[in-house]
């Protein structure tokens, strides 16, 4: 699996954030995507997202702050951007990525940011590329019907996320892992 992995032509990288509300690890932060279609990276307009966006290689804390920045806390940024950016960097400050997935030719690093209680409310999220945010069950994401219409990579992350919590249990490090989404496959 190691040699496919390298060998595998990976043109780009991305950040993909599930985000949790303070307290409850089960359900996550989606919304629907409104910025441009790019139908050959499995992004249809209207399609339900978590906040991902592309990054650099070994971008990280900046890479998490940009999709925070661009997806989720857009209006917050605006209003006081030095509040924002202090509040953002003790919230990202020490994440590593529980998972990787490839998506088409993409490599997205996963995150899981748990939100403290006062950023928890759904009236605290905006974004120009995100509207219509709620929180569902992971479990919800896996079991969606054809009339749903998901960005790619989203039953897989779901799953990830599933799993990432239950080795938790289990451990207290877990170490990250690969998947190749259901879109290259």
């Amino acid at each position: 699996e190691v040699e496919i992995k390298e060998r595998k032509e990976i043109r780009r990288v991305g950040t993909a954030l599930v985000i949790t509300p303070s307290g409850d690890e089960g359900t996550i932060l989606v919304g629907r995507d409104v910025s441009y279609a790019r139908k050959d990276m499995g992004k249809p307009y209207g399609s339900l997202s978590l906040p991902m966006g592309f990054s650099k290689r070994g971008e990280g804390a900046k890479a998490i702050l940009r999709v925070l920045q661009q997806e989720v806390f857009t209006d917050k940024l605006l209003e006081n951007p030095a509040e924002f950016n202090r509040q953002a960097k003790e919230l990202i400050d020490s994440l590593e990525p529980f998972m990787f997935i490839d998506i088409a030719d993409v490599r997205v690093s996963v995150y899981h940011l748990e939100l403290p209680q006062e950023l928890s409310p759904l009236e605290n999220f905006s974004s120009f590329k995100l509207k219509g945010f709620k929180f569902v069950g992971a479990e919800e994401l896996l079991h969606t019907g054809d009339g749903v219409l998901l960005r790619q990579g989203m039953r897989e992350i779901a799953q990830g996320y599933k799993e990432y919590r239950a080795s938790l249990a289990e451990e207290s490090e877990p170490q990250p892992f690969y998947i190749d989404s259901l879109f290259n496959q």
